[in-house]
């Protein structure tokens, strides 16, 4: 049967006895192909469903736990189990984000930094909590303590600081600042103090306030 041309009718049933099985064959193929793809959907619906479910009640109990301190184990271990079920979620990273805050509360430096720089590694830079957990690795890298560690999350908040395509530009500012103080480093601290300042006068054109600056 040329494909160019308009076929007969009687040329269509030809070519479909003909080809009976292979076409049964691929319509089969195709059903199932499918099916698979709507199930696959749905269930990645249902993960979801549950992952944010299981991350409602792990931030429920994160929460007490700044009343209750006895409580970041469970935490952690909430967070543990959290994501070795939904691996695969969008929410998978913010299991880790969690415990990794957890471990730190029960003073577990090394293993909330090995888990928070997993975190951000997974994290989209489309999210827009990206800037937000780059902060937070960079201080608990900046407050480990190692030395040359130490020097390596100072380097990462300077970054933060400095970028003004971060959107959380004045929090990494202030933090920065903080930084300086800690270490009287008052010339830097008060360079670093006016960098907000003008941020925070930046933020007004746009009527927009930024909280870091009220600090």
């Amino acid at each position: 049967m040329n494909v160019l041309t308009i076929p007969s009718l009687n040329e269509l049933i030809e070519y479909f006895n003909k080809y009976r099985t292979s076409i049964i064959s691929i319509g089969a193929i195709t059903v199932a192909a499918f099916g698979v793809g709507i199930y696959l959907y749905f269930s990645q619906i249902k993960q979801e469903e549950s992952a944010q479910q299981a991350l409602s009640e792990v931030l429920a109990e994160y929460n007490r736990a700044f009343e209750s301190p006895e409580l970041w184990q469970d935490v952690e271990i909430g967070t543990k189990t959290g994501h070795r079920q939904y691996p695969r979620s969008a929410l998978a990273p913010f299991f880790l984000g969690l415990q990794s805050e957890a471990l730190l509360q029960q003073n577990k430096q090394d293993e909330a930094l090995a888990l928070m720089k997993d975190m951000t590694a997974k994290l989209s830079k489309s999210s827009p909590l990206y800037y937000l957990y780059q902060i937070k690795l960079a201080r608990i890298t900046l407050h480990n303590d190692d030395k040359a560690i130490q020097k390596e999350g100072l380097e990462q908040l300077v970054q933060l600081a400095q970028n003004q395509k971060n959107p959380q530009q004045d929090e990494a500012l202030y933090y920065l600042g903080l930084y300086y103080d800690s270490q009287d480093q008052k010339d830097k601290a008060q360079e670093v103090r006016q960098q907000l300042k003008q941020l925070q006068e930046q933020y007004k054109e746009k009527e927009v306030v930024s909280p870091w600056a009220l600090l």
